[in-house]
This record gives C-alpha cells, structure tokens and sequence, in this order.
C-alpha cells in the first residue's frame, strides 16, 4: 500500500497525517504543484486536499483558484487512474455562488469520471491549527476572546452553518478511503446548523462580548448550509470539538505572547 496526501500541511491535511500514519506528501506551499508533472509512483490510496480555500480571496484572484482547484484536480485524477482516491470538497458546492465553490463543484463532477474516486463534501470545518489569518469564523472570535479585539459579523450573525470538529472529519476521511469502496459523492457533517450569533456566545460563554463591527450579507455568502445526513457515532462532537479548539488556542496564544 502506498498513501498520498495532497495538502498535507495544511489545516485538515496535518490533522489527516497524524493519523494514516506512513505517506508520501505534496503541499503547495513546497512547490511541488498539483498542476504540474506529478510523481511518477503507482500510488494505491490518495487523500486529495491540496486547493485553494478563501471564498473572498477566490473573486479576487479567479485565475488561480480555477488553475489549482479545477486543472490541478484533473490532473492528479488523470495521472492517477488506478488508484483509491477520496477528493475533499466543500460545502460551498452546494450552492456555488463563488468562484471557490463554483471550483470544487467542478472537482466532484471530474472526480465522478475517475473509475474508483469518492468526492466528500466537508461542512464548515474547525479545529486546532486552523490559523487565526484564516478569515474562518471560530479562529476568528477566538481570537477577538483572547485579545480583546473587536470583531466583524457579517448580515447580523444569522447565517446557519454545520460546523464540524476536524478530529471528527479526519476519523471519516479514513474510514470512507479504507473500510468502504464506495464511490460518487457523500456528505460529512453533524446535521445540525447553528447561526453565526450562537457560535460566538458559545466561544464567549460568560466572558465580555467585543465591540462588534456589523457589515452587510456579502453577496457570496449562503445563508443556510447543512449536511444532509449525520456522523454516525463521531468520537467528539461539536460541543467537545469547540472545547479542544478553544483550550489549544488559549495556550497557544499564551505561549506565543
């Protein structure tokens, strides 16, 4: 068995390593692209993650976001018929109303053409690690809670978001690549949304709330996204995953300090 991870570096990629274990590893912060030559291993098992992420940064730089996220996806399925392949993809496919999201919808329709590829789309994903300059929501309000700082809401806090805990979505990732061999697309989330506004009073608990800077609905924003269909048994859960993430934060941010 030989594993690759695209994206292993980044912020599911590295929770992902820990646990396969033993794989080879292609980041596009390294310079080894997935739009290029790729290597030329008979690789059996392949985690594809690599992509470009931020849905504001999408409409500012399409071109990118439509090089590495559409031709990069293709070109690792072109180069790799033969193996297990499990494509991360996103929520914002569900309703593409960026280029982000329009550029993941395109990787699970290409990936539907691979003979043995299963395309999942992730709702909302948090956790350790994910970094503060991320513009994602938690890593954002803890941060304005550790700092003091004021913070942004964006259409008062009403959206509705499945957030799940990474350790919960990489425990799903490998489960579907190893123990299943199914194909198409399948959703990983806890069924469950909750709104912007209740996000952050479970982050603040009892603590000050900030001075909140309230800024109108951004026109790529969904309103309300949610997993079709639950994690069976996941091992934390959203309420334990936040927990983690705030005390990994909170200490971390003390000894950066």
């Amino acid at each position: 068995m030989r594993i690759l991870i695209t994206g292993h570096k980044g912020f599911i990629g590295s929770h992902l390593a820990k646990l396969v274990g033993d794989f080879d590893g292609i980041d596009l912060k390294e310079g080894c692209d997935i739009r290029g030559q790729l290597p030329d291993v008979k690789y059996t098992h392949i985690f594809h993650l690599a992509a470009k992420r931020s849905v504001p940064e999408s409409i500012k730089n399409p071109r990118d976001f439509i090089e590495t996220n559409c031709w990069g996806t293709q070109n690792l399925l072109q180069t790799y018929p033969g193996a297990r392949i499990v494509n991360v993809s996103s929520a914002s496919a569900s309703e593409p109303l960026s280029v982000y999201g329009a550029t993941k919808l395109f990787g699970e329709t290409v990936a539907a053409n691979h003979p043995n590829c299963l395309s999942i789309r992730l709702y909302n994903v948090f956790g350790e690690g994910q970094p503060f300059e991320s513009g994602a929501l938690i890593p954002r309000a803890i941060y304005s809670k550790l700092t003091g700082r004021p913070m942004t809401i964006y259409d008062g806090g009403i959206q509705k978001r499945d957030f799940t805990y990474v350790g919960d979505v990489v425990d799903q990732l490998k489960f579907y690549m190893f123990d299943t061999i199914n194909t198409g697309l399948l959703h990983v989330g806890y069924s469950r949304a909750i709104s912007v506004n209740e996000v952050i009073s479970k982050i603040f608990g009892d603590a000050p709330m900030p001075d909140i800077d309230f800024q109108p609905k951004r026109s790529f924003e969904i309103v309300h996204n949610q997993c079709p269909y639950h994690i069976t048994n996941p091992r934390y859960g959203r309420d334990e995953g936040l927990k983690r993430t705030i005390e990994w934060y909170t200490r971390h941010y003390s000894s950066s300090t």
